[in-house]
């Protein structure tokens, strides 16, 4: 009887290669999706941490695959039960690759983030919020813009309610907001929906 021969360190590496591979800015796309389909095929919890992370923070066509390949490993689930860790950073992490991911079922426990008690992770959460455009987060937004104790936060809230639409609440909270930084994006995000409303 022959000794089974232990795959495990080739497996990490191989995992590590893709990984870098599809987060370097010079390999062409259709290597990056090659190794994307490498990382499918190894279904690696660690990988869908990464790509979890990566996806908010590439271009478009690489974005929508990396997209495709969390999602069918099941790490929209993943990140969602992460929102409830008690480490901050992890559900800090969490909201970042929700937003990334852009997958709407992880709205209403996006929600319930924003009065977390920790700023990074509800400032986390308002700009997951800014990219999934969720009319369903129209009223916690504006609650964050209004009163949270974080410029950060109130900030994100405003971006995002500018996504939205949601020129009310944005004229609303200028004329009471104090930090000048939060103002500057108020100010913006109405200065955005008139372009629009003008085509």
């Amino acid at each position: 009887m022959s000794a089974a021969i232990d795959h495990r360190p080739a497996f990490a590496v191989d995992r590590q290669r893709a990984l870098a591979l599809v987060s370097t800015l010079v390999a062409p796309i259709e290597a990056k999706l090659e190794a994307l389909a490498k990382l499918e095929a190894i279904a690696d919890a660690d990988a869908v941490l990464a790509l979890g992370i990566l996806v908010a923070e590439v271009d478009p066509p690489l974005r929508s695959a990396i997209q495709g390949t969390v999602l069918r490993l099941g790490g929209e689930r993943r990140f969602i039960a992460e929102l409830g860790a008690a480490d901050a950073a992890v559900r800090a992490r969490a909201a970042h690759a929700l937003g990334g991911l852009r997958h709407f079922a992880a709205v209403p426990a996006l929600i319930d983030r924003l009065t977390d008690p920790d700023a990074v992770v509800r400032e986390q959460v308002a700009s997951a919020l800014i990219r999934l455009r969720d009319p369903r987060a129209e009223s916690a937004l504006i609650h964050g813009l209004r009163f949270d104790p974080s410029p950060d936060v109130r900030s994100a809230c405003a971006q995002a309610l500018g996504e939205l639409g949601a020129a009310d609440a944005l004229i609303a909270a200028a004329s009471t907001e104090e930090d000048p930084f939060t103002v500057l994006l108020i100010e913006r995000s109405l200065w955005r929906l008139e372009n629009r409303a003008r085509g």
